[in-house]
């Protein structure tokens, strides 16, 4: 296994050959799920401006429509 810079990088590269990328957790989300997978979108938004991400997941609760970014998924 590489060191983290070494890793970083490799993802970077991966990122800039993907014109779209898919998140997804495991059914049933809880809150730390959902806002994981919506914190990596923005960060994935805020860096890579012209990519398609998305964020998937079933069963998905309505206690959850309070999370910043809710409606994209």
């Amino acid at each position: 296994m590489g060191n983290i810079t070494t890793t970083t990088k490799q993802l970077d590269e991966l990122i800039k050959e993907s014109s779209s990328i898919f998140i997804v957790c495991h059914s049933s989300p809880d809150v730390d799920a959902m806002g994981s997978m919506l914190g990596l979108r923005h960060i994935l938004l805020t860096q890579y401006k012209t990519k398609d991400v998305r964020v998937f997941a079933e069963s998905m609760s309505s206690a959850l429509s309070f999370l910043p970014g809710i409606s994209s998924v």
